[in-house]
């Protein structure tokens, strides 16, 4: 790796990000992004290979929680390959007549780290379910809120065009009487 370091515009250029997106991923992702003497940001190998794989991440799907997620445990994370290539591994190695106590060992941490992705997984869609839910009930509540309020404003407009039909017919009463 070199020891390039490049600003914030050279790597907006460079992983096709504006500016405020990086400047928001650093807050988003509790990114240490190096600064220089004068506190302008720089970004070297290393931060360019993170904010490389928050994109990868996010192109396959994952939202800015399941990747902080990620990020921060990126050892019990594997991507769906390796885990696929684990279970046939295991399938092979458990159809060999020798196996020795390495073997064995390696064999059951990837059956551990096969069944904590699985529990990581149903986890992470739970608490995706939950968030739904909230967001469901907070957008049925202001629904709620608002209709209220428009039947309030309705209510207030039929009763301000009543008292304007009262002083126009007092009005035109006012006129009458004057003629005679």
């Amino acid at each position: 790796m070199s020891k390039k370091k490049l600003s914030i515009s050279e790597v907006s250029n460079l992983l096709g990000y504006e500016n405020h997106v990086l400047r928001y991923y650093e807050k988003e992702f509790e990114l240490n992004i190096p600064r220089n003497e004068v506190n302008h940001r720089y970004y070297t190998d290393v931060e360019i290979k993170l904010l490389k794989q928050i994109k990868k991440l996010q192109e396959q799907g994952y939202s800015n929680k399941q990747i902080k997620l990620i990020l921060k445990s990126p050892d019990l994370i594997k991507d769906s390959k390796n885990e696929t290539c684990a279970t046939v591994m295991i399938n092979e190695t458990n159809n060999s007549s020798s196996l020795n106590s390495e073997s064995n060992d390696i064999i059951n941490n990837i059956e551990k780290e096969t069944i904590i992705l699985g529990e990581l997984k149903e986890e992470i869609i739970n608490l995706i379910k939950k968030q739904f839910d909230k967001d469901k009930d907070i957008i049925m509540s202001e629904n709620a809120k608002l209709k209220l309020k428009l039947k309030e404003k309705s209510y207030e407009i039929v009763r301000l065009k009543e008292i304007i039909n009262d002083l126009e017919n007092k009005k035109i009463l006012f006129f009458k009487r004057k003629k005679k």
